[in-house]
């Protein structure tokens, strides 16, 4: 785990967020998760922090790692590649939050969100992207 590029901030909002040192182009490494595999069936409220890789697998950051601060935006600056590398999906300038879009690692039936975000194309209640993109 590195802090080198990012560091983590408090705001009014929802407390501590994540935000860039350096300034990051599009495409670049931000940090790989360091993660635990779980498998199985669980309630979709037992693994608030895990990130759904395939059906009925997900990834549990290990305390103290990065991912656990990243937090949602309904227009996000990060994606996810290969499962544990959070990469920059558009420029982003230093003291900027790096943020993630939650609905894009879920597939979950019954899974939902309400957005707190308050970008101005908030989508208020997130449901899984690939379930909202069939609908």
């Amino acid at each position: 785990m590195t802090w080198k590029k990012i560091y983590l901030g408090r705001t009014s909002g929802t407390g501590e967020e994540l935000f860039a040192k350096v300034n990051f182009k599009k495409g670049n490494l931000i940090f790989t998760w360091e993660v635990v595999l779980k498998k199985g069936r669980y309630p979709c409220y037992v693994g608030d922090r895990w990130l759904q890789i395939e059906k009925c697998q997900w990834i549990a950051p290990h305390r103290n790692n990065l991912g656990l601060y990243i937090n949602h935006s309904c227009n996000p600056k990060l994606w996810i590649k290969n499962s544990v590398k959070i990469v920059a999906m558009k420029n982003i300038r230093r003291g900027e939050e790096v943020t993630f879009d939650y609905s894009t690692s879920e597939s979950e039936n019954g899974w939902y969100l309400i957005c707190h975000c308050e970008n101005k194309n908030c989508r208020r209640i997130l449901s899984p992207i690939i379930l909202t993109l069939q609908n």
